[in-house]
């Protein structure tokens, strides 16, 4: 309602040191007319035509499969208008790899990129005719005996990495193994549990099971808890997305599919069904995914009868219980649940990360066990070799120094930053580091700034300097700096079968005004180009504010440092872990300490780790002994 002089403030709410009225219509060396046009041109402002100009900067990279992707996430994420002139304009974009010579062929390279489209839009719970898009006109799926969904699971190719997995196997996966292919073999359900510490091989048993049952001409099922675990198994999903598990759990939830559907049908005809990272889901979920497959399958047994294989350590972090206490996290996990009676349980132990470090290797199971001795409430002494002394007011930086060596050489060098974190307990923490890196990187810095609203605020109630200046965990900062070679995060679950999940780590390789090219660092997709676009996010529902905020923003953070908790399940050789304050909560200390792959590559910097009298660093280690190794009846 103000007009120019609301453009007029925004524009000097962000632009520093302004010179003149004309210095602030300044854009890159261009005069605008309008306050509001500098305004946009700065990034301060959403343009109505934003998504076709974030469309229109990816089709210049000649990427048409990545063009495809970006087409499908803005359809699903963004909600925008007018999808059809969206489709008529970048379409031929689009087809660029379909390249059939005869013109008789335009139905079917118009139908193939549809398909490829609706594949997609699939996976995120979408169709093609959920959008003003065209239909298909020709079958282009031949197996019209098998639902669509069932046929890509069984024709799916075994990566070659995975072929020979079985082979490899040394004698706590081989025996685990030979259990779980008989119970496989011999169609009697049954429930596994595979325990072990992170290294022990895990991950490798589950791409063993799979390969052996894919190259048999079936299937199995891989989920995750979380969207990065899902990242490092074949065709892995997230359980929450694969089993319809509600977003609000209670005793007696079910899932949202019916018996018709092709979720559920995936499910009745897996040979196999492989749940990782199974410590960090409330057990509600389990309870709710027993109770509806018991249903699909007519089945009153667990799981309806299905061979289900869980995975995970209980020394790890737990599932998170807003506001819990103790008592209500420990109530929260499987093994508090009557399912639990029926698991099996098998143990890896042999690990083979830290298998030259055989020391190291049994100092972090002390501390997942809790068994490292204890002084003055929970306080265990840290190795030497380990610590960086925070002596001085430069510690920081010797931190960083020892994990970011050389680091202005090293611009653009995937391996190099894939290898290496700083992880902290807090976001705060994470935020401060990311930020002094960034300033030492080199390359010029590129500014994206977030549009917030209130969609209720009808009378203006909340400016947008306030909308700004808020941060919470799950949300993009307000201004986003990045530069091109630096590594990021992403806090949404795009795309997980695609590699796109909450926790992916990337590498910018350019930045855009509209959009972010990137390249995938980690999982199964691992090198592969993908587009971030702008997407609205919405605060959590946890988060007490008398409003719900929208973000729209890019939906990524840096990464050069991240918390503990959204480092678990990966693996990074170079870490460092910074402790400003003591680890609060259950296996905080032992996934950090357990990231690395030896104890000349990770190091620590405890802010208070003197205890009086005692001469060595220590630090809190807080462990819940009653979840760990726990007895089945």
């Amino acid at each position: 309602m103000e007009g120019e002089r609301f453009f007029l403030r925004f524009l000097l709410n962000h632009v520093r040191g302004p010179e003149s009225f004309q210095h602030l219509r300044t854009v890159k060396g261009i005069v605008y007319p309008t306050f509001r046009e500098a305004a946009e041109k700065q990034g301060l402002m959403e343009n109505d035509a934003s998504i076709r100009e974030c469309l229109l900067e990816a089709s210049n990279s000649k990427m048409p499969s990545s063009l495809r992707k970006l087409f499908v996430t803005l359809l699903v994420y963004c909600q925008p208008t007018g999808v059809r002139s969206l489709w008529d304009e970048f379409y031929h974009f689009m087809a660029e790899d379909y390249n059939f010579p005869s013109p008789s062929n335009t139905n079917l390279v118009r139908d193939s990129v549809l398909y490829d489209v609706e594949r997609m839009l699939k996976q995120l719970g979408k169709t093609i005719t959920d959008y003003d898009l065209p239909d298909i006109s020709i079958q282009l799926d031949g197996n019209i005996q098998l639902a669509r969904a069932i046929h890509e699971e069984v024709s799916a190719l075994v990566p070659p990495e995975d072929v020979h997995c079985v082979e490899h196997l040394n004698d706590d996966q081989r025996n685990s193994f030979d259990v779980i292919m008989e119970a496989i073999d011999g169609d009697t359900g049954r429930l596994f549990f595979i325990d072990g510490p992170g290294g022990t091989g895990k991950t490798y048993l589950y791409r063993a099971i799979l390969a052996t049952i894919k190259l048999r001409g079936q299937f199995g099922l891989a989920v995750a808890s979380s969207g990065i675990a899902a990242t490092l198994l074949h065709r892995g999903k997230t359980a929450h997305k694969t089993f319809g598990i509600p977003v609000t759990l209670h005793a007696s939830s079910t899932w949202k599919f019916s018996k018709q559907d092709i979720e559920a049908q995936l499910v009745k005809h897996a040979a196999v069904i492989i749940w990782d990272e199974a410590t960090m889901t409330h057990r509600h979920a389990y309870e709710a995914v027993d109770r509806s497959i018991r249903d699909l399958m007519g089945v009153d047994s667990p799981f309806g009868g299905k061979v289900v294989v869980f995975g995970g350590d209980f020394r790890q972090i737990l599932l998170v219980v807003p506001k819990g206490t103790k008592a209500q996290t420990i109530d929260a996990c499987l093994v508090r649940s009557t399912l639990w009676r029926h698991v099996q349980l098998l143990r890896l132990n042999q690990n083979m990360r830290s298998r030259n470090d055989e020391e190291f290797a049994e100092f972090l199971l002390r501390v997942g066990d809790g068994c490292e001795p204890m002084v003055d409430e929970n306080m265990i002494k840290l190795p030497t070799s380990l610590c960086v002394t925070d002596g001085n007011h430069n510690s920081i930086d010797i931190l960083v120094h020892e994990i970011f060596p050389s680091l202005t050489e090293h611009v653009g060098d995937v391996t190099y930053m894939v290898e290496r974190a700083i992880i902290t307990p807090t976001n705060n923490e994470a935020n401060m580091l990311n930020e002094k890196i960034l300033n030492e990187f080199v390359g010029e810095e590129k500014i994206y700034y977030s549009f917030d609203s209130v969609s209720e605020d009808r009378q203006n109630l909340y400016q947008p300097e306030f909308l700004n200046s808020l941060s919470f965990g799950g949300l993009p900062p307000h201004l986003l700096r990045l530069k091109v070679g630096s590594p990021i995060m992403l806090l949404r679950n795009i795309d997980a079968s695609n590699g796109l999940c909450n926790g992916t780590r990337l590498i910018c390789c350019r930045l855009m005004d509209h959009v972010i090219e990137a390249e995938i660092l980690i999982g199964h997709c691992k090198g592969t180009r993908v587009f971030i676009p702008r997407i609205p996010l919405k605060t959590a529902e946890d988060v007490k504010l008398p409003f719900e905020m929208t973000r729209k923003q890019f939906p990524v953070k840096l990464c050069y440092a991240l918390t503990i908790n959204k480092s678990q399940g990966q693996t990074i050789p170079h870490v460092g872990i910074y402790l400003p304050q003591h680890v609060f909560s259950h296996g905080q200390l032992y996934v950090a300490l357990s990231r690395g792959t030896s104890r000349q590559t990770t190091k620590i910097l405890v802010s208070k780790g003197d205890i009086r009298g005692r001469n060595g660093v220590f630090t809190k280690n807080v462990v819940y002994k009653e979840v760990l190794l726990p007895r089945i009846s």
